[in-house]
């Protein structure tokens, strides 16, 4: 099902660079809806959600971090304040992990 995500244009960006393959969204019942196999678009190019998996910003790896598209966890930490300011970065905060890939890309598709 095609679903719609939004993103920064600085987000953006780096997911057409192929230098971001992660997204992490808040609880909510409309990013909840979301499964894999779902497919949504960013500037005309098509994505498919492969996993997605529950997870505190706390437990985030170096290695989420940088399939976020950051080089560091402040750096993370510092653009989800801008663009959550009324939580701001809490450790503790439960959220949603998609994982994607380009549509024309063929792998298996886990639900963690």
């Amino acid at each position: 099902m095609r679903r719609q995500l939004k993103f920064t244009p600085d987000n953006a960006r780096k997911i057409l660079e192929g230098l971001k393959t992660e997204t992490r969204r808040r609880l909510s019942p409309r990013n909840l809806a979301f499964k894999v196999g779902d497919t949504f678009s960013v500037n005309g190019h098509v994505y498919r959600v492969v996993s997605t998996r529950i997870q505190s910003l706390g437990d985030m790896s170096n290695g989420e971090i940088a399939r976020e598209g950051y080089g560091s966890r402040e750096q993370f930490a510092e653009d989800w304040r801008r663009l959550h300011p009324n939580r701001g970065y809490d450790l503790q905060q439960e959220v949603l992990v998609f994982s994607f890939e380009p549509a024309g890309v063929q792998k298996s598709v886990t639900n963690h």
